[in-house]
């Protein structure tokens, strides 16, 4: 997490509408990390509100691999990543955060 989510978490409380804040969504989103659904929560509306204000951003959302890879390296379970070469060969790797 970077040096900008605990000041956001400050902004929410300041702002009037923190969901329509762009620099908050980006930073919840990409800094801290969260889903929509835990935006959702921490700002007071519902998923598809939150939805709607990134869409009218236009900050790209994660794909649904991304977000359950995302999901498992917060969970600290690592993630099996199986990679394949044109030679048919597999590595397969775990990947974790580090501390």
């Amino acid at each position: 997490m970077s040096s900008k989510a605990p000041s956001v978490y400050r902004r929410i409380e300041q702002a009037d509408n923190p969901h329509r804040d762009k620099e908050i969504l980006r930073t919840l989103y990409y800094e801290a990390a969260l889903s929509l659904r835990e935006m959702a929560e921490r700002l007071g509306v519902s998923a598809p509100t939150v939805k709607e204000w990134m869409d009218k951003h236009d900050i790209e959302r994660r794909s649904r691999w991304e977000g359950a890879m995302l999901k498992q390296l917060q969970e600290g379970k690592g993630v099996d990543v199986t990679l394949s070469g044109d030679s048919g060969s597999s590595d397969t790797s775990k990947w974790s955060f580090q501390d």
